[in-house]
């Protein structure tokens, strides 16, 4: 496989998990961006039980607010990507038509065997997909692999985020449950927005409503396979892993400080990008997983 298309499928993975319990305590972060600095907390999937916990619906109208009213919330006060700004307009009506969509199966199951394909989006009947509902929207961040491989101990971490190609995750939900999701981004930075992804998120896998409102955005490090939940804390950002990642002791849904996340992976980003140019990056990782497995053991 191509480096190229390697590069590729590596950003096309499917978008991810959230975060927990909103009366857990949060990690601080003591002198405020110093790695190694947090108090590591598990913090659980809420789970959804009728009668207790409301729903966290948000109507097209609305549901862009929850990503344009801070649309750098994540970024360092000096980031290229402070002017970058969503099209509330667009984006509701990229929303409504979304949903139409969703509700047209329905309507359309006779001429066709449009159940599959609902199945194929997470619901289980088109009748199903025709009660969608939209939740809180998430940004969707990226770090790059040069920006990571120079990463100190003296780095601002959210110099490390950059959103350049607006792209935004919006839950789907039927029955207080999340079943779906739309992408909506741009195909071409400057281009028009537009509706790029539906179906499954691995980073609304197993979540709730609940569980996603103290989440501020959604990370990828399409390069070390990685993404992550977000959540601004303070003056700092909590990454919170989707999965559990043995390579770098990342366990799902406990929360660290980012700082200490780009501590761990500053050194084999670096190996990373040394591969890239050889074409060898498959085999450094491997390389690297096997390494720390033996030190394990």
């Amino acid at each position: 496989m191509s480096q190229p298309i390697k590069i590729a499928v590596w950003f096309s993975m499917a978008i991810g998990m959230a975060h927990a319990n909103a009366g857990a305590t949060s990690p601080t972060t003591p002198g405020g961006d110093s790695p190694g600095s947090t108090n590591e907390l598990v913090t659980p999937v809420l789970p959804t039980r009728p009668g207790v916990a409301p729903c966290v619906f948000a109507s097209p109208s609305e549901t862009y607010k929850y990503v344009e009213s801070d649309p750098t919330l994540l970024l360092g006060s000096d980031s290229a990507e402070q002017k970058i700004s969503l099209d509330p307009k667009t984006v509701e009506q990229l929303i409504k038509t979304g949903i139409q969509e969703l509700q047209a199966l329905q309507k359309e199951k006779v001429k066709g065997n449009y159940d599959s394909y609902a199945k194929a989006l997470g619901f289980s009947s088109a009748d199903e997909a025709a009660k969608v509902q939209t939740g809180k929207s998430l940004r969707v961040y990226r770090v790059p692999l040069d920006k990571l491989v120079h990463y100190q101990k003296s780095s601002k971490s959210a110099d490390l985020f950059v959103n350049e190609s607006l792209t935004v995750l919006v839950p789907v939900l039927v029955d207080c449950k999340i079943r779906s999701s739309f992408v909506i981004s741009e195909l071409d930075a400057g281009k028009e927005l537009r509706i790029v992804g539906r179906g499954p998120s691995n980073f609304l896998k197993d979540r709730t409503p609940e569980s996603l409102s103290t989440i501020d955005g959604v990370v990828k490090i399409p390069e070390l396979r990685l993404q992550f939940l977000a959540r601004k804390l303070q003056s700092s950002v909590i990454l919170i892993p989707i999965a559990h990642y043995p390579l770098f002791r990342f366990e799902k849904d406990k929360e660290y400080a980012a700082p200490e996340i780009f501590a761990r992976l500053q050194p084999v980003a670096k190996k990373v990008a040394e591969a890239f140019a050889d074409g060898d990056e498959d085999e450094i990782i491997e390389r690297s997983s096997r390494s720390k497995q033996s030190q394990q053991n």
